[in-house]
């Protein structure tokens, strides 16, 4: 940006360092599971929200309903929905147990 000169090995040793420090680590497990309310009320806050553009609403109840990531449901394009088929492939779906994904796809969607 300033036109200084910047090495890579700075970059590179940061992630080892960051975690001899204790500053960055493995997440921990997760095991608690949203309220029946908690979704329908955040639901609710976002539709009722006049200056809300985007619709999180629906984008939640999508979400719930797939069981499907952030990103994977950004990825989502216009190609990926089969009105036929009435099919929907989810690009780059994440293993549950590691981080390498394929496209699947997921049938009946409405």
């Amino acid at each position: 940006m300033h036109d200084l000169p910047v090495t890579r090995e700075p970059l590179d040793r940061a992630p080892l360092a960051l975690r001899r420090l204790g500053l960055v680590g493995k997440g921990r497990d997760r095991d608690r599971r949203p309220t029946d309310d908690e979704p329908s009320g955040l639901i609710g806050r976002f539709d009722a929200s006049p200056r809300q553009l985007i619709p999180m609403g629906r984008i939640i109840t999508f979400a719930v309903a797939t069981a499907m990531r952030q990103e994977e449901i950004r990825r989502v394009g216009r190609g990926d929905d089969g009105a036929r088929t009435r099919m929907l492939t989810i690009r780059d779906r994440e293993a549950p147990r590691s981080k390498k994904g394929d496209d699947q796809r997921r049938g009946r969607i409405t």
